[in-house]
């Protein structure tokens, strides 16, 4: 930045000074605009599948009875926070080995299937469909404890483990 003591008047000096860094500020902001453009369209999609997710599960919880929270909100918040650090940072690696090794693209694709599949197990909530059943429990794998999808699921998001008694009766 060039320095401002070449001018004399003392009001003037200042805004100078804060007009170079204001630019200075500009043109940086523009240049990690332009090196992060190509993932703009990438964050948009996310926020897209992050509000479907988010409306989906209300409805969900809504229609089964499970109790809607901050805490639950909170932690939607952090997911999508941390998908999209996890994909800039991967943006960034490739770009500065300058290697196309498309762990970019294919942590993308893995984050946008487990949103799309966390979207499906909502609509299965919603819906009660056998059909739409069927496939969410093709998705997942194995059905673990039962094969009732919507039981599962709704345990899970209830916050019970199958594999655990969940009693929560005091033993003597």
């Amino acid at each position: 930045m060039r320095h401002v003591s070449h001018i004399r008047n003392p009001m003037i000096r200042p805004l100078v000074a804060e007009g170079a860094t204001k630019l200075f500020t500009v043109f940086s902001l523009a240049g990690l605009f332009e090196l992060l453009a190509p993932t703009f369209d990438i964050f948009f999609v996310l926020v897209l599948f992050g509000i479907t997710d988010t409306v989906t599960a209300l409805v969900a919880a809504r229609k089964n009875g499970i109790p809607i929270s901050s805490k639950r909100a909170r932690k939607g918040i952090w997911k999508y926070g941390g998908y999209m650090v996890v994909i800039l940072l991967a943006y960034l690696s490739e770009w500065a080995v300058d290697v196309n090794f498309n762990l970019f693209k294919f942590l993308v694709g893995a984050i946008y299937a487990i949103e799309l599949l966390s979207i499906g197990e909502n609509l299965a909530l919603i819906l009660n469909n056998h059909t739409f059943h069927k496939i969410i429990s093709m998705l997942r794998g194995k059905i673990k404890q039962s094969d009732d999808v919507v039981k599962e699921i709704l345990e899970e998001k209830k916050g019970i483990d199958p594999n655990k008694d969940n009693d929560t009766t005091p033993s003597c």
